[in-house]
């Protein structure tokens, strides 16, 4: 800001007039009749009296200074200081012109910091401020009292001199560009805290941070019911407030799991620009909410698994089964290939149906079964197809997921109406009524759920008006795919690829001795019988192993041998066709069976509970065989002599002393003297006993403590109860024997 004086120190009489709001000639006469001090100065046509402000009266400096601000306000209001606060460079001075300066003093960026942390109110507040004591300070520079400029811009602005000279004197003299930060109120919310003893605040956030998410009334009730007496405890409130003001992180972990924290970070968004069809697909499975008929009869909830194409969001492929397994992605693989071609990649959870040596053989990094040098490759990577492991759990890294979404393929295919009757519900709180509603009596068929699916895969390929960043004009997933698919077409299978989805993959070894292969695939249940497959190109791989890939539902008819590096032998013929002829019917049976040995060995879990070593001890006996040793032979060696390994070591006790021997004697004498109670055999004299003690006891009298006993046993007997209705009823026969 300048340092010279603004040249407004006196005022002519034209400007007290206009001040005042007379006419120039009542002004003349004021200051004629009060003697203002005046100079004069030469002016046009003459000379022109000049009146210094600071000795005018105070209600005509008071005047001047509203006339002042007035003119201040309406011709400068574009030079009040509003620019931001980190434009500390770019400042503004009292006069309206810029000055530009820069200050590294850390009090400066301190302050700037500050002054941005505080809410948009605060800052207006300190805007109002500084326009404020900006005016002060270029009035009283032009000559005008503090005292009437205070007075006239508190009147101005709506507040009390006194605000107006606190914030005056927290910018005098301190730099311009200083002003605004220092006129920021520096309230920064409740700064007082009461005390809480650290142990309680220790335990009540332990019951506070866990994953049962208990409310924080419940953990402040249990803290007071069962903390320590000498424990200091503020209000409920401050409690409450406190826990609320933990890190939102923190509680997220602590309350709500890993997962829940881990959607704290913003979702990466990744392009598909780079990509084109058939570069990367990505498959999942979709468990139907319908209940479904299958051939065998069994009514559950049907799976279906699904490969999409990452570029196009198209859907390529699809299979319906019970459950999701291998069978069925190796199947739904071979029918995107043979429509469309060899995909580049694919993108997969690490699904025991897909992360399996059948399908993903030899690839690195897994993340299922160990991964051996001698195991055969799979199917991806005999199409020299890459695979991608997506991370288990997030559905946001397979873009198939949301192809299952809300508004997905299930909301057409589980409710279309052909299979009204059969919904089962997302989840057990969307059960459909019951009562009215039974959605087992009116399952679906498996045919005709797979005819909804395929029309309506069709159709939500074929949807127009998608809002997706590569469906540039609402374009659909078929015409996107279309679009962009290469001219020289896509990667085609030859004939002995197309062996590898239609067969089976599992690895054996050839029998050491003729190079038969034996597959456990139909297995006869209960025998040793299984299918056995030969070939005379087999006999230079005996003992080798091998993988055989065959049609799960022809087994009898034969199956192909592959090496264990891929490379295809021979065709293997069954030797003795003794199994199943589907595959599918083993793998269900298998099941069952498995079932049933877990329950079988949980029984005799229960039920054995000695094991046959503790057995064979109980059944030794006390004296335990011992081995004779042979005759020593001549010679300094000497054979040892071997015992039962079961055999334990019998303590013995040791002989007595004189002391205790004659203590034992004094005590077999003592106890010699004791003369037993005989209990009497007649029952009736027994009850007139505990008739007798009853009348002692009825008196009064005091009963030793063995009477006491027996007549309080004898009295909860059966016997004295049956004696006692007895002489109830028959009173004139038995009174006699009950009375004795």
């Amino acid at each position: 800001m300048p340092n010279q004086k603004t040249a407004v120190e006196a005022v002519t009489v034209a400007d007290i007039a206009a001040a005042l709001g007379i006419i120039k000639r009542n002004a003349e006469r004021r200051a004629k009749k009060e003697q203002w001090p005046y100079r004069e100065e030469p002016a046009r046509g003459g000379k022109r009296r000049l009146y210094c402000i600071v000795h005018l009266p105070t209600d005509v400096r008071a005047a001047l200074a509203l006339r002042s601000i007035n003119s201040l306000s309406a011709s400068s209001t574009q030079h009040a200081i509003t620019a931001p606060a980190d434009q500390t460079s770019s400042l503004i001075d009292s006069a309206g012109t810029r000055a530009t300066s820069f200050s590294s003093d850390p009090r400066d960026e301190e302050l700037a910091r500050s002054f941005e942390r505080k809410t948009e109110k605060q800052k207006a507040a300190a805007h109002a401020a500084l326009v404020m004591v900006q005016e002060c300070h270029t009035l009283t520079r032009q000559g005008h009292s503090y005292r009437a400029v205070a007075q006239t811009l508190a009147h101005k602005h709506g507040v009390s001199p006194a605000t107006l000279s606190r914030a005056w004197k927290k910018v005098r003299r301190q730099p311009h560009h200083l002003w605004l930060y220092l006129l920021t109120k520096g309230y920064a919310g409740r700064a007082a805290r009461l005390e809480m003893s650290a142990e309680a605040w220790e335990v009540l956030k332990a019951d506070y941070l866990r994953l049962e998410r208990p409310t924080a009334k419940a953990c402040i009730q249990r803290l007071r019911e069962r903390g320590r007496a000498e424990w200091t405890l503020p209000s409920d409130r401050t409690m409450e407030r406190r826990l609320n003001e933990l890190p939102r992180a923190l509680k997220v972990l602590a309350r709500e799991g890993r997962k829940a924290a881990l959607d704290l970070y913003p979702a990466q968004q990744r392009s598909r620009a780079a990509l084109a069809p058939l570069s990367i697909v990505n498959g999942d499975g979709y468990k139907h909410n319908l209940f479904v008929r299958f051939p065998d009869g069994r009514i559950e909830r049907a799976k279906t698994w699904v490969w999409q194409d990452v570029y196009s969001s198209r859907i390529l492929a699809w299979r319906t089964d019970r459950t999701e397994h291998t069978d069925v992605i190796r199947l739904s693989f071979g029918d995107l290939v043979e429509a469309y071609g060899i995909p580049e990649a694919v993108l997969l959870d690490n699904t025991l149906a897909a992360a399996n040596k059948t399908m993903s053989g030899g690839v690195r990094h897994r993340f299922r079964f160990k991964v051996k040098d001698e195991e055969p490759l799979g199917v991806f990577p005999l199409f020299g197809t890459k695979v991608m492991w997506a991370t288990p759990g997030r559905g946001q890294a397979k873009p198939v997921e949301r192809v299952f979404g809300i508004g997905g393929v299930g909301e057409y295919i589980d409710k279309a109406p052909e299979l009204a009757g059969a919904w089962t519900g997302a989840n057990p709180f969307d059960r459909p009524d019951q009562d009215e509603y039974d959605g087992r009596s009116k399952a679906v068929e498996l045919a005709e759920l797979e005819r909804i699916i395929a029309r309506e895969v069709a159709a939500w390929n074929a949807r127009e008006g998608r809002r997706g960043a590569m469906h540039a004009g609402g374009k659909s997933c078929d015409a996107l795919f279309e679009e962009a698919r290469p001219a020289e077409g896509f990667r085609r299978p030859v004939e002995h690829q197309r062996r590898l989805w239609l067969l089976s993959t599992e690895p054996v070894r050839a029998s050491a001795r003729d190079g038969t292969i034996t597959l456990d695939h139909g297995r006869v249940v209960g025998e040793r019988l299984a299918n056995r497959y030969w070939s005379s190109e087999l006999i230079d791989y005996a003992g080798r192993m091998v993988s055989a890939r065959f049609d799960p539902a022809r087994l009898h008819e034969g199956v192909h041998v592959y090496s264990a590096s891929g490379a295809y032998l021979c065709f293997a013929s069954c030797v003795q066709a003794a199994g199943f002829n589907d595959a599918n019917a083993a793998r269900e049976q298998a099941r069952d069976r498995n079932a049933v040995l877990r329950a079988a060995r949980q029984i005799r879990e229960a039920e054995q509970r000695m094991d046959l070593r503790d057995a064979v001890k109980a059944l030794a006996g006390a004296d335990h065989p011992v081995i004779p040793a042979p005759a020593a032979k001549r010679g300094n060696v000497v054979r040892g002599e071997f015992r039962d390994p079961l055999e334990r070591p019998v303590p013995h006790a040791a002989p007595d002393t004189s002391e205790q021997a004659a203590e034992r004697e004094a005590l077999r004498a003592e106890l010699a003297k004791v003369v037993p109670i005989a209990e009497p055999d007649d029952a009736w004299v027994r009850l007139r006993r505990w008739n007798a003690l009853g009348e002692r006891l009825a008196r009064g009298e005091q009963l030793p403590e063995d009477d006491w006993r027996w007549h309080a046993a004898y009295g909860a007997s059966d016997e004295c109860q049956a004696l006692t209705r007895m002489a109830q009823d028959f009173p004139e026969k038995l009174r006699e024997r009950a009375a004795g």
